[in-house]
C-alpha cells in the first residue's frame, strides 16, 4: 500500500487535497487474465480501481469521489478525482 496526495474538483468548482492509500486487506479481488476491477464505498467515499498485474509490475487506474458540505455550510456536493493513472512494481529485499 501507498500514498500519495490525490486533488478531489468539487461541483461548485472548489478543491481538496487529501492523501489517498489504499489496500486490498479486507477483500479478495478477482485476477483474470491478469485483469482486475475492483469498487468499494467506505463512509462517504467510493473508490474504483482497474488494471493489470504481471509476475514483477502492473498498472491501472483509479478514481475517487466523495461527498463533502459546501463551504457555506448549506448543501451537499460531490467532489471526484477523474481517473488517476497508477503503477506497481515488485521489488525484492533480503
Amino acid at each position: 500500500m501507498g500514498v500519495s496526495l490525490i486533488t478531489l474538483t468539487c461541483e461548485d468548482q472548489t478543491t481538496l487535497e487529501l492523501g489517498f492509500g489504499y489496500g486490498f486487506g479486507r477483500t479478495m479481488v478477482p485476477i483474470t487474465d491478469r485483469a482486475f476491477s475492483f469498487d468499494d464505498v467506505f463512509w462517504d467515499t467510493a473508490f474504483h480501481v482497474a488494471g493489470e498485474l504481471g509476475s514483477v509490475q502492473g498498472q491501472g487506474t483509479m478514481s475517487r469521489a466523495q461527498a463533502n458540505i459546501t463551504p457555506d455550510e448549506q448543501a451537499a456536493q460531490l467532489c471526484v478525482s477523474g481517473d488517476l493513472t497508477w503503477t506497481v512494481e515488485f521489488v525484492r529485499t533480503l
